[in-house]
């Protein structure tokens, strides 16, 4: 059995490497300053952001995905689930509490850029 360090990383839905331009701030602060970055993974249930100072884990964050089939990004919650401070430097987030219609404004914007399309989920 291999050791926790060994283990391979279980997810409830699979991702797809797919680099988006987002940008998130902290759903805790009533600053509107949003931070820049990219995705190096996404998928329903979640994505991995590169950004050069992740927040804490367990933080609760807005991301912000540009979609081209709608007028306004669309704003997704998600809590910050884990941290690589080697790089590429970036968090793991998870998407919370999210809506129908954000979910399947999610799944459009995914299938726009290629989702699924010679992917196979481990």
């Amino acid at each position: 059995m291999p050791s926790d360090d060994e283990a391979p990383h279980f997810r409830r839905r699979s991702r797809a490497p797919k680099r988006l331009a987002v940008s998130y701030r902290r759903a805790d602060r009533a600053s509107p300053r949003r931070v820049s970055a990219r995705t190096e993974n996404i998928g329903l249930g979640g994505a991995f952001v590169l950004v050069e100072s992740p927040p804490p884990i367990g933080t609760r964050v807005i991301v912000y995905l540009a979609a081209a089939t709608a007028w306004e990004p669309l704003e997704i919650t998600a809590e910050v689930r884990w941290v690589r401070l080697d790089p590429p430097v970036g968090m793991g987030v998870r998407f919370v509490d999210l809506t129908p219609a954000q979910l399947g404004a999610l799944h459009d914007l995914l299938v726009l850029t290629g989702y699924g399309e010679g992917f196979v989920a481990p």
